[in-house]
């Protein structure tokens, strides 16, 4: 038996995110005009945090079935995002889930009765410029996937662990604000960097960068090398290692997609 929303909580849900989709890289509205002037289109599902029934996606078998129905354990999404986060438990996590719907709900909240920033309110070139040159900083992510794999004797070079932990700092609150050079003042762009840089802090996060050690390599370069194990990975151990590396797809898939619209 599914523990289901009831109905008050699947609309406070939708409305406390003025029915956008809660997913910080699409924001979709899920709802819009029907044909029939009485009626409208909905595209959008109160989805459970928690399975609502097990074998469900993050099915939690210590919550009552209070818990599970409760609006704490829901967020809203499109459709879309909805079947996606049940298809990859691993890679949205719960915690992953509850960051995406506070951040929904702070947005939400910051854009209340304001009016939105007028179009052409910008010079696009500057704009675009300052994308290019937001996006050339991660480049150095696609060289980090095909070192990080967390098995014994990997390497990762060492001017890479150092950009990446960089980035990471550049780009945390207290310094990505308007007073940033590369801070878009269009809000498609900067909706697109805010998610890349939140990847970004969420897939450091779970890098055991303690685990890594200096090591001089055959040439000569200083290499940080995952230290040989005299053990079989488990397979929760395993399973920190897919995720790793789906994260770090997902901020390099993010981050292609968003350099190709710029290139339209």
């Amino acid at each position: 038996m599914r523990d289901n929303f009831t109905a008050k909580t699947i609309e406070t849900l939708r409305l406390r995110v003025a029915e956008k989709c809660s997913n910080p890289s699409c924001r979709a509205p899920t709802s819009a005009p029907s044909p029939d002037p009485l009626k409208r289109l909905s595209g959008g599902r109160a989805a459970h945090i928690t399975a609502a029934a097990p074998l469900g996606a993050r099915y939690d078998a210590n919550l009552s079935p209070e818990q599970r129905m409760d609006i704490s354990n829901g967020i809203w999404l499109c459709m879309s995002c909805a079947w996606k986060i049940d298809s990859n438990a691993q890679l949205y996590s719960v915690d992953l889930l509850h960051e995406w719907k506070t951040r929904a709900e702070f947005s939400a909240s910051n854009e209340w009765c304001k009016s939105s920033i007028a179009q052409g309110g910008w010079n696009t070139g500057e704009e675009l410029q300052k994308a290019r040159k937001f996006i050339s900083q991660f480049s150095i992510l696609q060289q980090a996937m095909f070192y990080q794999s967390y098995r014994e004797g990997s390497r990762l070079p060492r001017d890479c662990f150092n950009h990446l932990q960089w980035l990471r700092n550049s780009l945390c609150p207290q310094f990505w604000n308007n007073r940033n050079e590369l801070w878009s003042f269009n809000p498609d762009i900067r909706a697109k960097q805010e998610y890349i840089i939140f990847l970004l802090h969420h897939l450091m996060a779970r890098l055991q960068i303690q685990g890594w050690v200096e090591e001089r390599c055959f040439s000569g370069n200083l290499d940080m090398v995952y230290p040989r194990q005299n053990y079989i990975l488990s397979a929760g151990e395993k399973a920190l290692v897919n995720t790793n590396l789906e994260s770090m797809f997902e901020l390099l898939n993010e981050m292609e997609s968003f350099r190709a619209a710029l290139d339209h």
